[in-house]
């Protein structure tokens, strides 16, 4: 949700700054008496395309949070609200934002930049990181239930709940097909929402309903392992090799003949050298046949 809510709020971001650029364009053109044109459109694309480019998404990632509050809880009243208080809390940002641009001169601005955005930004990236590793941790152990029940290998906690491994898992199958990569594609999803069922199964967000649909999703992983890369461990990259053909070295006659320079057949061993006594241009036996 917060990957969702980040990358909208960043197609926003770029829509709005290339109205903005666009509009300083045309009015510096129209006006001749703005100053410097060329400075600037810089001076916006700068400060709204570099270095506040990380505000619409740090709003919005609020929502997202709100968002993905309210899909993991049992209580009613934090599904309707969590949704409504990170929406809220992205407007504030926002608006606290537009307002610190419009009201504070340049040195409060850069207090604000610095002691306020800067580390809100690292707080949402640090956030962030710590989700990833949370939820590896939340798939390990609700893949191991399956496991426990004989429904699962035991090497699956350990390969789907890691991220490096799954990528791993995809890089291997890209090497290996089409089919192979979108068959590991799928098998990763399917796992994955197997343990989000199973989790949501704990939590009681899910009512018996789940059971049918976690042994599908369990058959579809086992339909999915003849063809998909299950454990990627030990398995390298099937790229194809390129080598340079090397030049077969011939041995060089060592007595002159037709396989000499300018020949075209290999010399026959043991045959008489060319010149030699022996040497005859025709042979005696050769003539028309009799009668």
């Amino acid at each position: 949700m917060i990957v969702l809510a980040g990358l909208s709020a960043a197609g926003f971001a770029f829509t709005e700054n290339i109205i903005y650029y666009a509009r300083a364009i045309v009015y510096s053109s129209e006006n001749i008496g703005v100053g410097d044109a060329d400075a600037a459109v810089n001076q916006i694309v700068w400060l709204r395309g570099f270095w506040t480019c990380f505000g619409h998404p740090l709003f919005t990632m609020m929502t997202g949070i709100g968002v993905a509050v309210a899909l993991r809880t049992r209580s009613k009243v934090v599904r309707v609200l969590a949704p409504v208080i990170g929406y809220g809390a992205a407007a504030l940002l926002h608006m606290i934002f537009n307002s610190q641009a419009s009201l504070n001169d340049q040195n409060g601005q850069m207090f604000v930049y610095a002691f306020v955005a800067l580390p809100m930004v690292l707080s949402a990236v640090i956030y962030v990181v710590r989700q990833v590793f949370k939820q590896g941790r939340v798939l390990a152990l609700r893949l191991d239930d399956y496991v426990r029940l004989g429904w699962l290998p035991a090497s699956d906690p350990m390969v789907f709940a890691k991220l490096r491994t799954r990528l791993w898992a995809l890089l291997v199958a890209i090497t290996r097909g089409w089919r192979t990569f979108t068959a590991t594609l799928h098998l990763q999803r399917t796992l994955t929402e197997l343990a989000y069922l199973r989790d949501g199964q704990i939590r009681g967000v899910y009512d018996e309903a789940g059971n049918v649909r976690a042994r599908e999703l369990v058959e579809t992983a086992q339909s999915l392992r003849g063809i998909a890369i299950a454990d990627p461990r030990g398995l390298r990259l099937n790229l194809p090799r390129i080598r340079r053909p090397r030049a077969v070295g011939y041995v060089p006659p060592a007595y002159p003949g037709p396989s000499g320079i300018g020949g075209n057949w290999p010399a026959r061993p043991g045959a008489a050298p060319l010149g030699s006594p022996g040497y005859s241009a025709v042979d005696p036996k050769w003539g028309p046949p009799p009668g």
